[in-house]
Parts: C-alpha cells; structure tokens; sequence
C-alpha cells in the first residue's frame, strides 16, 4: 500500500499539509465508522461503542469519519480483483454517488446548524472535513489489506479517489453540490 500511494507524489504532500491543520479543541472518538455503532434492541437508541483510542483532538476527524463510511462502502462495492471493472457487483448496485451524496449533504448541513459555524467559516471547515475523509479512507484501504497476499482494487481505487479529494477538495465540494 505504501508504494501504491507514493506513486502519488501529490497525496504524500496534501496529507503532510494537512497534518498541519489538526487542531486540537475537544474529546473526540478517533474510529468513527458504521460498525462503531450499536442499536439498543430495547430502546432503538444508537450507541457509539469502541472508544479506546478516543483523545483529544480535532472534532472534524469524527465527521469525516461518518462520511468515509458511506463512500469506504461505494468503493467497496466495486470488483475486488480488477481495477479496470467499473461495475458494482451484483445485489450493491444501490450504494451509489447518487444515493449517498444527499446523505452527505443533510448530515454536513446539521452538523453545521448544530456548531454554529459562521456562514464565512463553513467552506474552510468542509475542505478539511473531505480532506481528513480522504486520510480516513486511506487508513481503511489499509486495514483492508491487512494479512492479505496481494492489495485488493477497492483499495487502489481508495489511493485514486482520495488523490482527487486531497488535490482540489472544493471541485469535490461542489460536484457533490455541498457547496455553491
């Protein structure tokens, strides 16, 4: 995997720039993801579970941890083997860009209504919410090759999409209509 991403020389450089950016300003989870989360049978509530590595830190790792939930699934639902097959496989046709853009959209909409981000603030705050999403999903395509002989080609198409985020993650922004 390491090799894979220094092909990208752009990558190593955005995540380096990006590091310098982490603010330290509350408690946070640090492993946000869907299996991370339970639902007490008798309530309905939804728990986060799974906290040991939770710290202090910057709360944006968090949200952007819920978002590389739902695009780590896209990427996964495409051919393991061969990185040229660009059909979902069968029975995930619904875990699209489609579909999961409108989620990501109301989710950062109540997250900002929620911090009270000044209008001004949000667009700064969203970059680097899609660019720590971008390192996240980096971290995933590693834990999913972990004992495995060969890199699988979602996680090569991890290092590809995440290229794309990091280099201009306000093109990504708009495209995915988060802003206008």
């Amino acid at each position: 995997m390491i090799s894979e991403i220094h092909k990208y020389p752009n990558l190593v450089k955005k995540i380096d720039e990006l590091s310098e950016k982490w603010e330290v300003t509350s408690l946070i989870h640090g492993d946000i993801k869907w299996m991370n989360f339970i639902i007490e049978s008798q309530t309905e509530n939804l728990k986060l579970i799974d906290w040991e590595i939770a710290d202090l830190g910057d709360p944006l790792w968090d949200v952007a941890g819920a978002l590389q939930s739902y695009f780590s699934a896209w990427v996964f639902s495409f051919n393991i083997k061969n990185i040229n097959d660009r059909q979902q496989m069968k029975g995930n046709e619904f875990i699209s860009l489609e579909t999961i853009q409108p989620i990501v959209k109301v989710f950062w909409e109540a997250y900002v209504k929620l911090q009270g981000f000044k209008e001004d603030e949000v667009p700064e705050k969203l970059f680097k919410t899609l660019s720590y999403m971008a390192t996240r999903m980096i971290q995933t395509a590693f834990e999913s090759n972990v004992s495995q002989p060969n890199i699988h080609a979602n996680s090569l198409r991890i290092v590809q999409f995440c290229d794309h985020i990091l280099t201009n993650p306000e093109a990504v922004a708009r495209q995915w209509e988060l802003i206008k």
